[in-house]
């Protein structure tokens, strides 16, 4: 009997190779935690171009907080959950209403706060 291994056996134990299959390299990290406008050369240039830069403050700051892992979260809650409408009540009334997921309503809220 092989003493080197828990099954003495010579052969090295399966539960080893379980951990981790292969290793990813041929994906993005992910999109989150950085500055939407200072990532944005362009928008950056036109607000330069257009005379706006007495705004540079304002735009840098709204970047950062629409570029946080939360706030892109809620991006992706929206899309993923869309809108759902709901012709009638459960007694058959016309109510004609449409149901918003919560991620919808805190972006829009952002929308019109901002401007």
């Amino acid at each position: 009997m092989d003493k080197s291994t828990p099954t003495g056996s010579g052969r090295t134990p399966p539960d080893r190779f379980l951990a981790v299959t292969h290793e990813v390299i041929n994906q993005p990290i992910e999109l989150a935690d950085y500055n939407l406008y200072a990532a944005d050369r362009a928008l950056r240039e036109a607000v330069a171009r257009e005379g706006a830069g007495a705004f540079e403050s304002d735009l840098v700051e709204f970047g950062r907080r629409v570029g946080t892992a939360e706030y892109l979260e809620l991006g992706l809650l929206a899309n993923r959950y869309p809108p759902e409408f709901e012709p009638n009540d459960r007694f058959g009334h016309r109510t004609d209403l449409v149901r918003f997921h919560p991620a919808y309503h805190a972006l829009m809220r952002t929308a019109i706060t901002e401007g």
